[in-house]
């Protein structure tokens, strides 16, 4: 027994704390309102968030076409919610939002009211909301074809407009390695899909992991990159190849073809005659003359700057409108030097060039210079882009075509609060 006074008072304490505690957790047992749904009773109590303050919740993350279905637009969410709204492998981009949407103090403009069970009314303060571009049918539907392209047999199922005949003579039952698909609406620049996958074995090679006996024996021991397991339609680099023959079209069309070479380009760009192009662009039917090659080279190497192609990062989430909100990645390079400025040629030989051109545009002898730009004309050299990248010049595109005043910018935020 305690006899002790200075013992019992503590026990007393004790006591005293452990009954208010219980009385506290008691009235803290939140009942939602009718709106909320009882599925939010007791949640954010015995949760398991890590929340710095359990009395604020976190924003949400949500796609246009919710607006319209959803009787509460906007419920607080977890990492793991807004980790199934967005396109997958892309978590820089998870990151950003969830950091975004947390309820900071004097950053959350937005207030749930719960009912506590002696029916008082307990406003919370919620964070930020923010609103996607994703339309998640399109997104559904991009990303079952992706998956079905790189074996994987239950999206095959799914797939019926997949091409399917000869898979299952191939490696993994795959078309590709890895994919991606990205959607973007041409007028607005939103981002309606972004799907991504590619086979067990190329990720465990970019991974540096032992591929296993049922992976393809490569020639070559493939370097890892572990940055190549991101979202193939937002972040994946690839050279040009011929996508490149847009931007000299346009390029020669502006500083002036002969009759003759005007004549021609259609059943260049049809067949992509990518000899008989460059033929024209190094100006053959001139004998190569130097200044010709020269001034339409310069056109070229414009154009590309003028349709964004000189490698800058662009903002795949909120086209910089919000410092806070950003995730930016590479967007694509063509003609251009590694400071982003128009790769400017001289004027080359006339018989240098003739010379390649009766090679083929191959082994253009000791002028490095001139082997880099013939590189380049291929869509090979030092061009690269990613898709988001490659759509951001196809929109510069849309924008003529459609003689809108302001070229639109792809991006994956439609709206978000400040």
């Amino acid at each position: 027994m305690i006899t002790h006074p200075l013992a019992r008072g503590v026990m007393f304490a004790s006591l005293a704390v452990a009954v208010l505690g219980s009385a506290l957790l008691a009235a803290l047992t939140f009942r939602a309102t009718s709106t909320q749904g009882a599925s939010l009773s007791n949640r954010y109590v015995f949760g398991k968030e890590n929340r710095p303050d359990p009395f604020r919740l976190h924003g949400c993350v949500r796609s246009v076409a919710s607006l319209a279905s959803s009787s509460d637009n906007c419920p607080p969410q977890t990492s793991g919610d807004i980790a199934k709204l967005l396109p997958p492998h892309a978590q820089h981009l998870h990151n950003s939002l969830f950091t975004y949407i947390a309820p900071l103090r004097g950053q959350s403009p937005n207030l749930r009211t719960f009912t506590a069970a002696s029916g008082l009314q307990t406003p919370i303060i919620q964070g930020r909301h923010v609103t996607l571009t994703i339309d998640p049918i399109l997104q559904d539907q991009a990303q079952i074809t992706v998956e079905c392209y790189t074996g994987n047999l239950t999206a095959c199922a799914r797939c019926f407009w997949c091409n399917t005949v000869g898979n299952a003579a191939m490696y993994e039952s795959a078309r590709a390695r890895s994919m991606g698909v990205l959607v973007v609406n041409a007028k607005t620049g939103a981002i309606e899909a972004a799907a991504s996958a590619y086979t067990p074995c190329f990720t465990r090679q970019q991974r540096a992991e032992l591929p296993g006996s049922d992976c393809p024996q490569l020639p070559n021991q493939l370097i890892a990159h572990p940055d190549r397991l991101g979202n193939q339609a937002l972040e994946q680099t690839a050279k040009l190849g011929s996508f490149t023959k847009i931007v000299i079209a346009l390029a020669l069309e502006r500083a002036g073809l002969s009759a003759s070479e005007s004549v021609a380009m259609p059943d260049i760009l049809t067949h992509s005659r990518t000899l008989l192009l460059i033929d024209i662009v190094m100006c053959k039917s001139r004998n190569f003359d130097p200044m010709c090659a020269q001034h339409r080279l310069a056109a070229i190497a414009n154009a590309a700057q003028s349709l964004g192609l000189n490698g800058p990062m662009f903002d795949v989430l909120a086209n910089d409108q919000l410092p806070v909100l950003r995730a930016a990645r590479f967007g694509a390079r063509f003609m251009s030097n590694a400071n982003g400025t128009p790769l400017i040629a001289p004027k080359f030989d006339r018989d240098a060039l003739a010379a390649c051109s009766r090679r083929a545009w191959h082994q253009c002898g000791g002028d490095r210079l001139l082997s880099r730009v013939v590189a380049e004309l291929f869509g090979t050299g030092e061009s690269l882009a990613s898709p988001f990248g490659a759509a951001n010049v196809l929109l510069h595109l849309a924008a003529a075509s459609n003689q809108q005043a302001q070229v639109a910018q792809a991006h994956l935020v439609d709206s978000a609060q400040t």
